[in-house]
């Protein structure tokens, strides 16, 4: 019975194609975004759990010192209210202290966050990205895989260094061992050799300390370099490991009070509340998706992943409905052959399990071939975001739960067309046309359904592609073309930057491309500083730091007053004179006169006001600021190039460096760094992107069976338009019957939601377009020009239709 029942449904499926392939594709491709979104959501979730010692695990944290106003309060943002005070940066003695004072704690470790460092090895000088500044502890509180050397003494010594898999390659190669190995590392302005103390495996993609190397605590810092008890010094993350038997919530109480003691001159100093301040401690595991981002390393976000499983929910919608309409017409076609199973005596439950038999395959094949696209595209795609094949996927649970929901949604599917089946008797089942009998508002509702979820994400991308667009043609405010920055910041690369500057500006000319040199902080990224203002309010200001070209070279406006010059003896670096913008001369208010010393600027001079410029992202209002020259405590060189002559300029650059330094040139051009700002905005517009052609494929297969039922069911209409001399216009009119009329009102039911998803993802920007009437009318004439390809198919039929062929049968 079984084996007839097989191969009923088998010829059945195979009669039917187009329905069968066309389910196959839409369901897989719907299922394939559906697996590689799981994979990304359960190692979000993984996040520091393959920790031995896990859930005695826990992050330091101050609450109560001051706003977190660096952190992203937008549309994007899962920061919570109760978290805009915590901070996760603490001093560097605090972790040693709460040991000392806290029996419950039973070990402690301090990390600096990811650096870079040049190091020499073998002949060869490399920068490392992602070096760590740790305590010896951390080998002992992680869980991390070694591969040589002894675990635990492996970073005790001050003159150690702790390699991975990967970085022991670069320098050592896959044969030669790297334990024992003497490395030079530059430190402080000289060389400093260092030796390989142990291997590790390359760290977990779901660890949130991703290294490269890790370097003892104590060569770089001691318990000198700062004063105790101090919250100036916030650099370093705490993490500590509690005893077995102790209780979270009775050491956090306890953290309370050890707060008011231990700090109890510094609430004084810096006026907190004694109430408000404390610190507190959260369980690593919960870190990566918890509301403080700032500070933390490899950080996710919770309101990101409830958007995708939202992405993905309408996605599965729009596949599970178009399969359910595609699944209803295959069945109506089907109703003759039900006549004459029927008239042989076949029950409803034969009629019911074939059906539900020809559904279960379908899923089954869909979710095949998913699973193998998903496996070929998997690797390239989760290693571009830095993550791996998560084991659930290739656990039983989830081989349950996919054979669970394939029943549960295949029985489901086949209960309408079996009542369709079995409602008439055999020869009024046979009496009907193979479609007439499915009604078009069944399937106009799918299709508009399908429609308005792929308007949701046409508008989306049409804003999100407007706005980048914008942010990145914005005029910021100074001059951000052409410009390459040669980096001093990372590892001290120049040995004496200000003899390096006098002698590019020798060296370097107009020959070579060059227009103009120039140094100090890096304008995108300027030192930060605190200003108390007359009436004892506190605000941050950002400071920029250069030569006397400074200004000039980024063509700031000044609009009050003169910048500084080096003819001017009031101008010198004892007579510090500086230059501030709008903002900050707006919150002074009667504070300052040009020419004149500001006691909240330390008793500068402000000689000048410039025009307000974006020194931040787009997403951040313009912050208070000022200029002051300096001969030291450069970050950077900036070198403007002429048009057209990049390469030629990276080159004479590249030489001069290799003349005057023996360390590798890091430069960048300025306008990719102004870009890389908003990469993750740039990685959700890619994810819409993703979710829109899914979308709109599964959609179109929707509007062509939709265009079917309308061609077939209406071939006598067609054949009478004919016979009647029916046109060009009036036959694409019969065609289109309508489709056009769904394609508009989908898009103005799924405008309101698309426009509250627009307006809300603009609220990341401080700067931002305006939602003008193009950005909705685009998307609508996009979906009409795929109503007219989609259907172009029918149209052409329609044309060539005999009309004899339509009315024989009456």
């Amino acid at each position: 019975m079984i084996k007839i029942i097989l191969r009923q449904c088998y010829r059945s499926l195979l009669r039917g194609k187009l329905a069968t392939v066309t389910n196959i594709l839409c369901l897989s491709c719907a299922l394939t975004f559906g697996i590689l979104s799981l994979n990304f959501i359960l190692n979000e979730f993984e996040f520091d759990r393959f920790n031995i010692e896990a859930k005695r695990l826990f992050r330091i944290d101050l609450v109560g010192l001051g706003q977190n106003s660096i952190a992203n309060k937008g549309f994007l943002s899962s920061l919570n209210k109760s978290d805009l005070n915590r901070i996760v940066l603490i001093p560097p003695d605090l972790a040693v202290d709460l040991q000392s004072h806290l029996p419950e704690i039973k070990n402690y470790c301090r990390i600096i966050n990811s650096r870079k460092y040049l190091i020499q090895s073998n002949g060869q000088s490399l920068f490392q990205d992602q070096v760590l500044i740790v305590d010896s502890s951390f080998m002992k509180l992680f869980s991390y895989k070694v591969l040589e050397g002894n675990l635990r003494n492996s970073l005790t010594n001050p003159n150690s260094i702790v390699f991975t898999k990967s970085t022991a390659r670069k320098f050592f190669g896959k044969r030669e061992s790297a334990l024992n190995q003497i490395v030079s590392i530059y430190l402080n302005n000289s060389w400093k050799q260092l030796i390989v103390t142990a291997v590790v495996e390359d760290c977990p993609s779901t660890s949130s300390f991703q290294f490269s190397s890790l370097l003892p605590f104590h060569l770089l810092y001691s318990a000198n370099n700062f004063p105790n008890k101090n919250l100036d010094f916030l650099f370093t993350l705490g993490i500590v490991e509690i005893n077995t038997k102790v209780d979270p919530q009775s050491l956090k109480a306890k953290l309370v009070n050890f707060t008011k003691d231990y700090y109890r001159s510094e609430i004084k100093r810096k006026s907190l509340e004694e109430n408000k301040f404390t610190i507190e401690i959260t369980p690593l595991v919960n870190t990566h998706l918890d509301s403080v981002s700032f500070g933390w390393p490899n950080h996710g976000n919770r309101t990101s992943i409830i958007i995708l499983i939202f992405i993905n929910a309408l996605i599965l919608l729009v596949s599970l409905s178009n399969y359910a309409f595609i699944e209803t017409t295959r069945v109506a076609s089907k109703t003759y052959e039900i006549g004459i199973r029927k008239s042989f005596g076949a029950n409803s439950l034969n009629i019911f399990v074939q059906f539900w038999i020809e559904s279960f395959l379908i899923l089954v094949l869909s979710i095949s071939v998913a699973m193998i696209i998903a496996l070929i595209i998997s690797d390239n795609v989760l290693k571009s975001l830095g993550l791996s094949q998560h084991q659930f996927l290739w656990s039983p649970y989830f081989f349950i739960a996919i054979v669970s929901g394939i029943t549960i949604i295949s029985l489901i599917n086949c209960l309408y067309p079996t009542y369709m089946a079995i409602r008439h008797r055999p020869g009024a089942i046979m009496g009907f046309n193979k479609t007439a009998k499915i009604r078009p508002s069944f399937a106009r509702a799918i299709t508009g359904l399908q429609f308005g979820i792929s308007f949701i994400f046409i508008i989306a991308v049409t804003v999100m592609y407007s706005q980048l667009e914008y942010v990145e043609n914005s005029r910021l405010g100074f001059n951000s073309k052409n410009v390459l920055v040669v980096d001093l910041f990372e590892n001290n690369s120049a040995s004496d930057p200000q003899k390096l500057l006098e002698l590019m500006k020798v060296d370097l000319s107009e020959k070579d491309g060059i227009e103009s040199i120039s140094c100090g902080y890096n304008i995108i990224d300027p030192g930060i500083s605190s200003i108390t203002l007359r009436e004892g309010a506190v605000i941050s200001a950002f400071e920029f730091l250069g030569d006397f070209n400074y200004p000039s070279f980024f063509d700031w406006q000044l609009i009050n007053g003169r910048f500084q010059s080096d003819l001017s003896v009031n101008d010198s670096i004892k007579n510090q004179s500086v230059v501030i913008n709008q903002k900050l001369a707006s919150a002074l208010k009667e504070d300052y006169d040009l020419g004149y010393q500001c006691k909240a600027l330390g008793n500068a001079v402000i000689i000048g006001v410039v025009k307000d410029f974006n020194f931040q992202s787009l997403t951040q209002s313009i912050e208070p600021a000022y200029f002051k020259v300096g001969k030291s405590g450069f970050t950077n060189i900036f070198i403007k190039v002429r048009p057209n002559s990049e390469q030629k300029a990276l080159n004479a650059t590249a030489e001069f460096w290799k003349r005057h330094e023996d360390k590798p040139l890091q430069s960048y051009w300025l306008e990719d760094a102004i870009s890389n700002m908003y990469n993750s905005q740039k990685d959700w517009m890619k994810t819409i992107q993703s979710s829109l052609i899914v979308a709109i494929f599964i959609s179109c297969l929707g509007l062509f069976g939709l265009s079917s039922i309308n061609y077939y069911n209406r071939q006598k209409e067609l054949s009478i338009r004919k016979v009647f001399g029916a046109g060009f216009l009036n036959l694409l009119s019969f065609v289109q019957s309508g489709l056009i009329k769904i394609t508009i009102i989908s898009f103005l039911l799924a405008c309101p939601l698309a426009w509250y998803f627009a307006k809300s993802w603009l609220d990341d920007f401080a700067f931002k377009i305006n939602l003008n009437i193009w950005l909705f009318v685009i998307p609508l004439l996009i979906g009409i020009v795929i109503t007219f390809s989609v259907t172009i198919f029918h149209f052409i039929k329609a044309i060539n239709f005999p009309p004899i062929k339509g009315l024989r049968d009456e």
